[in-house]
């Protein structure tokens, strides 16, 4: 008992406490809430105080080489530490982190520190605080900030907060700088000192005073793509534009708890006010706020406004919840943003070149209401396109292209739209010729752009080249020819369409250079050398031709001309190179040669030699055919030999003199040779020849027909021989005597004509054939020529022909020779074909195939593979060994054996390779070339792509690849390429980057000055300094010349160019800044004059433009300068110009702006014409249309202008004049404005008609046609005109006319109106019909289409008319209407028909639609009306129509006259009887649906059923109480129809047999819907899966069944068991009135408990169950007790008891009713009184339960189920306190 009296004590002390601490919060919060404030909407300009807390860190802050875990931050901290200590007592603390940025302290801080300590009254102590600035080490940093010190402080045990202040004066804190916080406690001896912090309850902190807590850093204002914006334009830019408000802190701005954004309208009306609060605390300095602004195409424009205010909270977040209480530190921030809306519009730019072309990179430059727009501007991209967002002004737009201004447009811009320029920028041909006019060829030019860049430096071209898309303005071209300079060409290119031609004059001549010798004949072979007179630099040199001629090439100049012939040198001449022909005489004797032999007959073709004093030959010459010939000598005497037919003969020394003539006689005689057979016959073809004693052999003629021949030879003895096809036939030794010319030869041999053919028919050339004797003596030898024949002479007999081919004997036989002979040699040969692949099998092409025979190094034949890798050839038959080489390596190696024709592929070793090639920085060596070498050989070659990859087909193995660039080899490296190793070798090439920095003499960046680094005479590299004066160049390695040009002015040279180099190389330049100032003689500034800046010692040209302000800037170095100013093309003005002493100058040009008023005869403006202004060199100043103002304003100049005017192309106007006499000029022209009226000869208007008008020279000046009222009006000159009248373009009438300023004409045309109508054949008006005349030329005039009352109106023309009526697309009226002659009324062949449809059931069909008629010649189709009848034009037609939803085929329908006409519709008849199974007749309902398209339903009450179906198949279907019952097709010859009927039983039961009765039953079987069961009894399919849906007892289920046949009973199982629920209390007695609550997978049962055992129903499975017990659970407070509820899991078995036993027991002593109630801040202290009397008579109440003698019974062991969430144990059972 003593232990219960204890706990019940404590509980009432317990309760106690809760009830006074509820008290003292209600309490505390109403006083909070009567104190509450609205928010203070001012700025707080003071210092503001933010609040950092000390608390404890889970892990050391390390700060160098110290440690702290107390910190200071703004986070209050979940981890509450303290510390305690005897007598004294040390904290110390880090700000962390780090101030985020530099801050100030100014005002007061303030300190809060809970402390206690343990000896009550004597727990007095000293309690300092000191704050003092340290590094991100922690390292103290000079005297402390602050300090505060109290004296006698008394702390009672419990914890206090302790307060101190102290007062700061400007402060200043760096970014990454810490605060230590220190206290010091000092008490008394013995008593112990604890500080607690980190927590909400112990908020141990410091404030400080901080002077700028938050700093508004910018507001980015972007769109939806994240783009920077200034303004919302309407209608233009994105929505959900967002403003970003970005902050810092030193405190970092996780303190910045909540930004509020206000959206204030233009009129200064509140429309939104958003807060932008933070998420989790982030300790960094910087933060982004953003708001989405919610402007769109209906927001206001004017100047938005966003105030932000900016709440800085301590994280307690303590004001946000009790606004106005400060106690925690906190502070706001105002600021305020305008966002500007405008109104806008986007126009769309289309930039185009003169031809109307796309043009990108012409910037537009933006003028919007007088004022430049910079911000406004854009650039036409690549296709000619840019989009502007722009104001709603009046915009001016200037189009600049490569700093040209090239077109100008104005216009008021109040909407989106379109804008297409036309830009005066076009193609520029520079065309180099010579003086001449021949192309020059290949020549440097430098051109220098109107901008004054240099485009081209040093390029080449050959002849012509075309620079692309260049705007107007001057170019200079500098250019050189064969290292010869040229002058300078200046040339202006207007910009207009089809471009501009530079011509560039090189001023060379083609010089011929005549040589002749004495007597004026021309010397060929003189070799002539032009030197240049001063330098003596060859300049040039020639051969002269068979004519003497030799020709230059050449600039005009003087030159010095050294001719050489032969080994003789002749003095140097200076001649003058103009363009004529120059002559010069060498001094040589012409002498005249004949030899002959001993009868004086000449020797043709003999060697004539003039020899030197050693017998070496000088000079030769040749006999011609005659035996003369000519030799030039200088005078003298000269050793002379003569060589002929292989003999040598010195023939002593001749004097070469004026005139002379030699004759040369040799010791030889000429014979007359004569070889014929025995017979007589002679023997053509043969070669005699002797051979003298000498050896040396005379050689005749071949034999001519007669067998005759001449030889020349010595006299004496000789050997003849006589050859034939290169054979000896004959031979003999004879002697030949000059006196006996004539020698005849009897040789006896007769011809063989041989043909070579191979098996399959093919001839075979070149075939060796060889007719021997059996002795294997030759008899004589041939070869077949390409036809395969050959023929060879033998004597007559038997003898042996042999034939070999490519050196293979390929056959012999046996010939008898008698008399000529014909033989057909049949060879050993066959065609073989090679296809030759590499090893990817692509064919390989230029593989040399050498074919040997079989252990031979004899090559037999040779071919090379075409482009598709094959080649064909005979070979005999035979082993061979094919070799394959492929560009001098041997790819192919393999034997072959021949011995029929055949195709073989061969796979050679070629592969494809790659090589990449990068220089030393990796960067890929385009254009860099690549040799490959095998064994030193040449192999390949390659140039690198832009991929750095040089591509190769090469034979496998190892080669020496060696890179070159720009000649310079940078790179060799060994290669091996393997057919199987397909890997990509890379060789890095001695190539690097040099970067120049090109400066002034200020150091000063200079652009656009060209650098080039040449090795000799080749360009490395060339490159322009831009951005800033760099530029880079790619050199091989080595040093190089360099030199750097600024339009074309050398400015600087560097000897020693070196690559690589070390860091950027720097090329100084001095140039000086020039300022030209250029007026009108108005003194207005003058615009778009160039400047040319000439230095004559470069001819070097600096160009400039001046501005809107007439100011012309150039940098030039120091020097003179010749200046040309150069306005529209041509040179107005020249100057001399000093650098450096003249920089500033201003100049006046002779122009002046005019103005050129244009007026027509009636004194209008003329607008349209076009006003010509050309200066005095005839050049176009300008070309205008004349607007709506009628003026033209241009800049003219000086002298004699042309003022013409045109229209249509007609000259109006022309006068000479001096513009700038005056400043405005007026013309008037003869044109004005002429009315012609058209009428036709009954005098009606005639509209529609063509009016031509052209000049008597057949100009056309205008086209037009009449109105409706025969009216046209034209604008045109006083002049005679030819007027032409077309009728649909044919010509009507024409005549001449004149005008002399007449306002009006008419003229009467040869053609009348005429009205007509159609009618049909019962005279209704035919509408629509179209109606062609046609004259007797052919002409056909038309359509007119005939109106709803069927008229239509013609123009008749004179003469015979044929009219022609087609309607829809049938001829229906062919009329002639001679002389106009026919009547109103014109009849065509159309009929009014009606239409009738029936079925072949003889009735009438009515349900017919969609009738369309089709004309069967025109294939117009006609759509028939219900129950109308229609028009239709004679003739065969057919009808189409759906009958029942079926289209049914077509129905021919003829018409040949108007009426009624009956179409039979094509149906099938069906009879249907309908039977049982038992073929018995049934009569009951059955519904019948056909499908025809759609389903139709038909009904039978008697069982049979008569209909009509469309041909083909239709399917049916047989309904009987709305179950189908059958499904068929039908067919013409069916008749009865078998219907399964059958009636079936259906019982539901549950497994163990008992019977339920459903509360719904729903079946269907495949095919059918659900059908609800009403009975039993239901009519369906047998032997099928039936599915049935149960709704029984509030569960609902399916279940699947087999119906059987015939009726049979069908069950339908349901598994469910009885379940027995018992519940009882602990003495085992019913518990009535519990309610048990079973939750299934199907359904939820409830059943309610009676005094027994109560049973329910279930479905098998398992079952959450929930039983409540009334009156078993707690007592309330009205002492009633609840209910207690009983939970858990059931499982349902089939066929087995299933039982729940639910035991209600005693309840333990814990379960305590307890009181709740709820306090609040008005009724707080009332409730709390209440619940302490409450108390007090439960205290009474327990101290009588604790004076009880008896103890409460044990509790035995619980059966049943345990109540829900209550452990089983000895408990307290609250009743005894009450009861007791």
């Amino acid at each position: 008992m003593a232990h219960r009296r204890v706990l019940a004590l404590s509980l009432v002390v317990l309760f106690l406490a809760q009830t006074i601490s509820l008290m003292v919060v209600s309490t505390h919060l109403a006083s909070v809430h009567q104190h509450e404030a609205p928010l203070n909407m001012t700025s707080n300009t003071n210092a503001d105080s933010a609040t950092l807390y000390l608390h404890s860190r889970s892990s050391a802050l390390q700060m160098g080489n110290q440690s702290t875990i107390q910190i200071l931050n703004h986070e209050v901290g979940t981890n509450d530490d303290l510390v305690n200590a005897t007598q004294s007592l040390d904290i110390s603390a880090f700000l962390d982190p780090q101030f985020a940025t530099a801050t100030t302290l100014n005002g007061q801080i303030s300190f809060a520190l809970w402390i206690r300590g343990s000896g009550g009254p004597n727990s007095k102590a000293t309690v300092s605080f000191t704050v003092e600035r340290a590094d991100a080490n922690g390292t103290v940093q000079g005297s402390a900030i602050a300090t505060a010190s109290t004296g006698n402080v008394v702390f009672p045990t419990t914890y206090t907060e302790h307060t101190n202040t102290a007062t700061v004066s400007n402060v200043q804190l760096s970014a990454g700088e810490r605060l230590k916080f220190s206290v010091q406690v000092s008490g008394n001896n013995g008593i112990t000192y604890t500080a607690r912090w980190g927590s909400t309850l112990y908020q141990s902190r410091i404030s400080l005073p901080v002077t700028v807590p938050v700093d508004v850093l910018s507001n980015d204002y972007v769109d939806a793509s994240g783009q920077s914006i200034d303004t919302f334009w309407v209608g233009t830019t994105a929505t959900n534009t967002v403003l970003s408000l970005r902050l810092a802190s030193p405190l970092t701005v996780n303190h910045v708890d909540n930004v509020s954004a206000e959206l204030v309208a233009p009129n200064g009306t509140s429309v939104s006010t958003t807060s932008l609060t933070t998420g989790a605390p982030s300790w960094q300095a910087q933060g982004s706020w953003n708001l989405t602004l919610p402007f769109n195409a209906n927001t206001v424009a004017g100047d938005w406004e966003v105030r932000y205010q900016i709440d800085s909270l301590d994280a307690t977040r303590w004001m946000l919840d009790y606004p106005g209480d400060a106690t925690a530190g906190g502070y706001r921030v105002f600021t305020n943003i305008t966002v500007p809306v405008r109104y806008s519009g986007v126009l769309d730019v289309n930039c185009m070149d003169a031809d109307g072309d796309v043009l990108g990179g012409v910037d537009i430059r933006v003028t919007a209401d007088s004022l430049r727009r910079t911000d406004l501007d854009a650039t036409c991209d690549a296709s000619g396109a840019a989009q502007l967002q722009l104001p709603l002004s009046n915009l001016n737009l200037d189009f600049v292209y490569q700093n040209v201004n090239v077109a100008s447009e104005s216009l008021t811009f109040s909407a989106n739209q379109t804008l297409n320029v036309l830009t005066n920028v076009s193609d520029v041909v520079l065309n180099a010729t010579h003086a001449d006019g021949r192309a020059a060829g290949t020549i440097h030019v430098w051109v220098v752009h109107p901008n004054g860049t240099l485009m081209l430096a040093g390029s080449s071209f050959n002849s012509t080249t075309t620079l692309l898309n260049l705007p107007l303005g001057q170019y200079v071209v500098s250019s050189s020819w064969m290292g010869n300079p040229l002058p300078n060409t200046v040339a202006t290119h207007h910009g207009a369409a089809g471009g501009s031609e530079i011509v560039i004059n090189t001023t060379v001549t083609a010089t011929y250079v005549q040589v002749t010798d004495q007597v004026g004949s021309p010397i060929e072979g003189v070799q002539l050398i032009a030197r240049d007179v001063n330098t003596q630099t060859i300049r040039g040199a020639a051969t002269t031709l068979a004519n003497g001629l030799a020709a230059f090439d050449l600039m005009t100049d003087e030159y010095v001309l050294e001719p050489l012939w032969q080994r003789f040198a002749f003095p140097s001449q200076i001649v003058e190179f103009m363009g004529d022909q120059v002559n010069i005489t060498l001094e040589l004797q012409q002498v005249n040669v004949s030899v002959v032999d001993v009868q004086g007959n000449p020797l043709p073709f003999a060697n004539v030699r003039v020899l030197d004093e050693n017998d070496q030959t000088i000079i030769l010459g040749d006999t011609n055919a005659t035996g003369a010939g000519d030799l030039r000598l200088p005078n003298g005497t000269y050793p002379i030999a003569v060589q002929w037919s292989s003999r040598y003969f010195l023939m002593g020394d001749m004097v070469v003199s004026p005139n002379a003539q030699w004759t040369l006689t040799l010791p030889i005689g000429r014979f007359d040779v004569t070889v014929q057979t025995p017979e007589g016959d002679a023997i053509d073809g043969a070669i005699v020849s002797f051979t003298d004693d000498l050896g040396v052999q005379w050689s005749g003629l071949v034999t001519n027909v007669t067998g005759e021949t001449q030889i020349r030879a010595p006299e004496g003895a000789v050997d003849l021989r006589i050859d034939l096809d290169g054979f000896l036939i004959h031979n003999q030794t004879m002697t030949l005597d000059f006196n006996t010319s004539s020698v005849v030869i009897s040789v006896d041999m007769p011809d063989i004509f041989v043909v070579v053919t191979t098996d399959d028919g093919q001839v075979l050339d070149a075939v060796e054939l060889q007719v021997k004797t059996f002795g294997d003596s030759i008899l004589d030898v041939g070869l077949t020529d390409a036809n395969g024949t050959a023929t060879l002479r033998a004597p007559d007999g038997v003898h042996v022909l042999t034939a070999r081919w490519l050196g293979i004997e390929i056959g012999e036989m046996n010939i008898t020779v008698a008399g000529t002979t014909f033989v057909n040699f049949s060879a050993s040969a066959y065609l073989v074909s090679f296809n030759a692949l590499d090893r990817s099998n692509q064919p390989v092409d230029n593989v040399t195939l050498l074919i040997r025979k079989a252990s031979s190094s004899v090559i037999l034949a040779t071919a090379q593979t075409d482009v598709t890798g094959q080649v064909s050839l005979l070979l005999p038959s035979g082993d061979y060994t094919i070799q394959g080489s492929w560009f001098g390596i041997e790819v192919l190696n393999t034997n072959l054996t021949v011995s029929e024709a055949m195709t073989i592929d061969v796979v050679v070793e070629v592969i494809s390779v790659e090589l990449n090639i990068v220089d030393v920085e990796g960067e890929v060596l385009n254009g860099a070339r690549v040799d490959l070498l095998r064994n030193g050989v040449f192999a390949s070659t390659s140039t690198v792509n832009a991929n750095g990859r040089a591509h190769f087909r090469v034979a496998a193995g190892e080669y020496t690849a060696v890179v070159t660039w720009f000649g310079i080899e940078v790179n060799r490296t060994a290669v091996t390429f393997q057919a199987d190793d397909m890997s990509i070798p890379t060789l890095v090439a001695e190539v690097a980057s040099v970067f120049v920095e090109v400066v002034d003499r200020d150091a000063l960046a200079v652009d656009g000055v060209t650098v080039t680094v040449r090795d000799d005479f080749i360009i490395l590299d060339q490159n322009i300094s831009a951005n800033g004066g760099d530029l880079r160049l790619r050199l091989p390695y080595g040093t190089y010349e360099a030199t750097a040009t600024l339009s074309g002015i050398l400015v600087a040279e560097v000897d020693d160019f070196t690559s690589p180099g070390i860091g950027p190389v720097t090329i100084e330049i001095a140039l000086e800044q020039i300022q030209l100032v250029l007026v009108d003689l108005d003194d207005q500034p003058l615009s778009e004059v160039q400047v040319f800046a000439h230095d004559p010692r470069t001819f070097g040209v600096m160009v400039a433009q001046s501005d809107e302000n007439g100011i012309a800037s150039l940098r030039l170095p120091e020097g003179e300068y010749d200046l040309d100013f150069s306005w529209q093309g041509r040179i107005i003005a020249s100057e001399n110009l000093s650098v450096p002493s003249q920089t500033n100058l201003t100049y006046q040009l002779q122009l002046r702006e005019h103005t050129v008023f244009v007026r027509d005869a009636d004194q209008n403006i003329a607008a349209g014409v076009t006003l010509t202004l050309r200066d005095a060199n005839d050049r176009v100043l300008s070309t205008e249309v004349i607007g709506p103002s009628g003026s033209v304003t241009t800049l003219v100049g000086a002298g004699v202008h042309r003022l013409s005017v045109s229209w249509a192309g007609l000259g109006l106007y022309s006068e000479n004049y001096l513009p700038l006499a005056s400043s405005t000029y007026e013309v008037e022209l003869p044109i004005g404005q002429v009315e012609l009226n058209v009428v036709d000869l009954d005098d009606k208007p005639l509209a529609n008609l063509g009016i031509i008008i052209r000049l008597d020279t057949g100009r056309l000046l205008d086209v037009v046609n009449t109105n409706e009222t025969g009216s046209a009006g034209l604008y045109l000159p006083n002049s005679d005109v030819i007027v032409t009248l077309q009728l649909q373009g044919y010509v009507i009438y024409e005549t001449p006319l004149t005008l002399d300023g007449q306002d009006l004409v008419e003229l009467t045309a040869p053609v009348r109106t005429r009205t007509f109508t159609l009618h049909d054949s019962v005279d209704q008006p035919v509408m629509g019909a179209e109606l062609y005349l046609q004259t007797a030329s052919g002409l056909s005039i038309g359509p007119s289409v005939s109106d709803g009352t069927g008229a239509f109106t013609v123009l008749l023309l004179p003469g015979e008319l044929w009219l022609n009526a087609q309607w829809n697309g049938r001829t229906v009226l062919q009329q002639n209407l001679t002389d106009n002659q026919a009547p109103d009324v014109l009849l065509a062949s159309v009929h009014e028909v009606a239409l009738t449809f029936t079925s072949p059931l003889d009735e009438s069909v009515q349900v017919v639609r969609n009738v369309v008629i089709r004309d069967a010649v025109s294939g117009w189709s006609y759509n028939v009306p219900p129950s109308q009848s229609l028009q239709l034009p004679s003739g065969n037609h057919s009808v189409s129509l759906i009958w029942e939803d079926v289209a049914l085929p077509e129905i021919p329908l003829t018409v040949e006259a108007s009426g009624e006409q009956d179409l039979h519709l094509p149906l099938t008849v069906m009879q249907l009887d309908f039977l049982r199974l038992d073929k018995s007749s049934l009569s009951t309902d059955v519904v019948v649906r056909v499908a025809q398209g759609v389903w139709a339903d038909m009904f039978s009450t008697s069982g049979n059923l008569e209909f009509a179906v469309p041909p083909g198949t239709v399917n049916m279907q047989v309904y009987l109480d709305d179950v189908l019952v059958k499904e068929m097709a039908l067919r013409p010859e069916l008749r009865d129809v078998l219907l399964p009927i059958d009636t079936y039983t259906l019982a539901i039961e549950r497994t163990d047999g008992v019977q339920l009765q459903t509360e719904r039953l729903e079946v269907s079987w495949p095919g059918s819907d659900w059908l609800l069961m009403t009975e039993v009894g239901v009519v369906g399919p047998s032997n099928v899966n039936w599915d049935a849906r149960i709704s029984y007892n509030g569960w609902y289920f399916e279940r699947t069944m087999t119906v059987p046949s015939q009726g049979t009973l069908a069950k339908i199982l349901v598994e469910i068991s009885n379940v027995s629920v018992d519940v009882v209390d602990r003495n085992g007695d019913f518990l009535k009135d519990t309610s048990c609550t079973f939750t299934g997978e199907d359904a939820t049962t409830t059943v309610l408990t009676q005094s027994a055992t109560t049973s329910v129903e279930l479905l098998v499975g398992n079952y959450d169950y929930v039983c409540r017990v009334p009156s078993a659970g707690e007592v309330e407070d009205d002492g009633r007790r609840s209910a207690k509820e009983y939970t858990g899991v059931l499982n349902v078995n089939d066929g087995v008891n299933n039982e729940l036993r639910i035991e209600v027991v005693e309840l333990p002593f814990s379960e305590t009713a307890q009181v709740k109630g709820i306090l609040s801040s008005g009724v707080g202290l009332a409730l709390g009184i209440a619940a302490l009397l409450g108390w007090a008579v439960a205290l009474v109440s327990l101290n009588k339960l604790l004076s009880k003698k008896n103890e409460a019974p044990s509790t035995g062991p619980m059966v049943g189920v345990q109540p829900t969430n209550e452990p089983a144990g000895s408990k307290f059972d609250v009743d005894d306190l009450f009861n007791e």
